[in-house]
């Protein structure tokens, strides 16, 4: 099982261009690491996650309760960015599927998203987490199922 685990953590300031530029950079930046990241695991053949036309990303997140806006834009950023992508001819021919699931910004959640992403979805790789407390409920489940 080939699989990578990808914390980002993006706030955007809408009082300030300076700092929304700066997010903004730093999100494209992690958009493109991971694009280049899954780019190389793709070609893995018979790696989880990846058919001969699909790549399948897994991301759990707050899309409701006290960091709902952030993890709604995660989501948001993530679908533009894929889409870029696919758009372009995917990776190796291969389109970027992502399965959001929603954690509220509860750990509780986030770790039965991340096992459900694991063991049911079958996901290449974990994308878009929100916050430390969800993340760090992920952590264990990651670490068991290997995924580095």
């Amino acid at each position: 099982m080939i699989a990578l685990l990808i914390f980002s953590k993006a706030t955007i300031h809408m009082n300030s261009n300076a700092s929304t530029a700066l997010n903004s950079s730093r999100l494209r930046t992690s958009y493109f690491f991971l694009a280049l990241i899954v780019s190389l695991l793709a070609l893995t053949a018979g790696a989880q996650g990846v058919t001969a036309d699909t790549i399948v990303i897994g991301q759990s997140a707050a899309l409701s309760g006290p960091a709902e806006a952030l993890g709604k834009e995660m989501k948001l950023g993530g679908e533009a960015y894929f889409k870029v992508v696919n758009d372009a001819g995917g990776v190796s021919g291969r389109k970027i599927k992502m399965i959001s699931l929603d954690d509220g910004y509860e750990p509780d959640r986030a770790k039965a998203n991340t096992k459900k992403l694991i063991e049911e979805e079958k996901v290449l790789a974990l994308f878009g987490y929100v916050g430390t407390p969800t993340s760090n409920a992920a952590l264990p489940l990651f670490t068991e199922a290997r995924y580095p």
